[in-house]
């Protein structure tokens, strides 16, 4: 991956080149306030353990087995939440 990308990326987290970083999050956003506490949760674990974030989830979930599945909260909310 390009170096000076990265480094903006995470101009605002500790960041090492020759560390791996992480990239996780839901699978899909199913309310505000998951999203809120799952990267809260991971991002205070990863400064803690000195391990650059990056928070990730899908807006809309459409690989399902059934079509009666769940697939998010709506495009637009969904998007609002984690833009």
């Amino acid at each position: 991956m390009n170096q000076p990308f990265l480094t903006e990326l995470f101009k605002n987290q500790s960041y090492n080149k020759n560390q791996f970083f992480l990239i996780a999050g839901p699978c899909v956003v199913e309310s505000e306030e998951l999203v809120m506490e799952i990267a809260d949760k991971v991002s205070t674990i990863c400064k803690n353990l000195g391990i650059a974030y990056v928070f990730k989830a899908s807006y809309r979930k459409a690989n399902r087995t059934s079509a009666n599945s769940f697939t998010g909260i709506g495009d637009d909310n969904g998007l609002e939440l984690i833009n």
